[in-house]
């Protein structure tokens, strides 16, 4: 009787020395797989149980490492893709969308909503789904579509396919970059019209040396006189070529930042009157009324006189071509301040559009 006693309080005492570590591997983890990782396992022993103790918590804090570095790399990626300045949407192989950007929310305003998926979205910028959208599981080359124009702003739209893990499964999703080509395409519009514009202006002083020249050589008799206006009239043109060929140089230069400006402090009184009186006999041709005003203690300014005059004459110029003959044009200018001076052209022509 005794010895069976002894013997059940040794089984007690054996199995809690057993089961107790196996007890605290289990309660580990589990605390382990909540995501705390700041519970360590005594090692009391340095059986089988010790050495099995050691490993799980060595293995604890290289899970916990390697978590670390996967945390910061993928936030990493979502603060990128978050302020990317192009709008990224990724979509499911069923077309939910799995992420999108804030450039992308921006973009989409307030048709981005909870319903939104890859169908929504080829309907809202009306292209063409790529064939694999149409399959279940997508396994298309990267595609892109160019100009596609959308609530005033021209994309380019660049298609591809993305791994994800949804329900310890990989799935193969869609993924779409948006890259806003507005300004581009804007300033390839402006450079057409410009060359376009430009090809017109040069058209016409050249047509008319050439019907100049054609005129002299078909009439070689032609009486000195007469000569004499054909050859003026082509000088004439020729000096608008070159006034052309010049301005283009400026504007070359200002696009570049190389315009070296002579700034100097002059009277803006005696340069307008100097202008218009250059002007002047355009305006007489033209049977044009034309006036200047220029308010008494007109400040002198600081600026390029050669380029504040070219200003004027183009703007003045215009003011004569675009408007009827006998038609009314007014120079104004008056002080702002000690240092600043405003100046106006009225006319009762076509006007400028306010675009421009």
């Amino acid at each position: 009787l005794l010895s069976l006693i002894f013997a059940i309080i040794l089984s007690f005492f054996l199995s809690r020395t057993i089961t107790s570590p196996i007890k605290n591997l289990t309660e580990s983890a589990q605390k382990l797989r909540e995501g705390d990782f700041t519970h360590d396992i005594d090692i009391r022993s340095e059986d089988e149980i010790g050495m099995l103790s050691a490993t799980f918590n060595e293995m604890k804090v290289a899970l916990k490492s390697t978590l670390d570095v996967a945390s910061g790399e993928r936030n990493k990626l979502e603060t990128v893709f978050t302020y990317l300045r192009d709008a990224v949407i990724a979509f499911t192989d069923d077309g939910r969308v799995l992420h999108i950007n804030k450039s992308a929310i921006e973009l989409f305003g307030k048709a981005y909503n909870d319903s939104f998926t890859i169908k929504s979205f080829m309907k809202l910028l009306k292209i063409d789904s790529p064939g694999s959208v149409k399959k279940s599981s997508p396994s298309i080359e990267p595609m892109s579509e160019s100009d596609v124009m959308y609530n005033g702003r021209v994309l380019d739209i660049n298609f591809g396919t993305i791994q994800y893990n949804e329900d310890n499964t990989v799935h193969d999703g869609y993924i779409t970059v948006i890259h806003d080509i507005t300004g581009r395409y804007e300033l390839e519009k402006s450079r057409r019209e410009f060359v376009a514009n430009v090809s017109h202006e040069m058209r016409t002083p050249l047509t008319s040396i050439r019907g100049a020249c054609d005129t002299m050589l078909q009439n070689p008799d032609m009486p000195e006189e007469m000569k004499n206006v054909f050859l003026n009239m082509a000088l004439t043109e020729c000096d608008r070529m070159t006034n052309i060929v010049s301005d283009l140089l400026t504007l070359s230069r200002l696009d570049n930042d190389k315009t070296r400006w002579k700034i100097s402090s002059y009277s803006i009184a005696d340069s307008l009157t100097h202008v218009t009186e250059v002007i002047r006999v355009d305006a007489n041709a033209h049977k044009h009324k034309l006036s200047l005003v220029v308010m008494p203690d007109i400040p002198n300014i600081e600026a390029d006189k050669e380029r504040i005059e070219q200003v004027l004459i183009n703007v003045l110029s215009n003011s004569v071509k675009y408007t009827p003959d006998g038609g009314t044009i007014n120079v104004k200018a008056y002080a702002l301040d000690k240092a600043t001076v405003e100046i106006t052209v009225t006319d009762n022509g076509i006007g400028i559009p306010k675009e421009d």
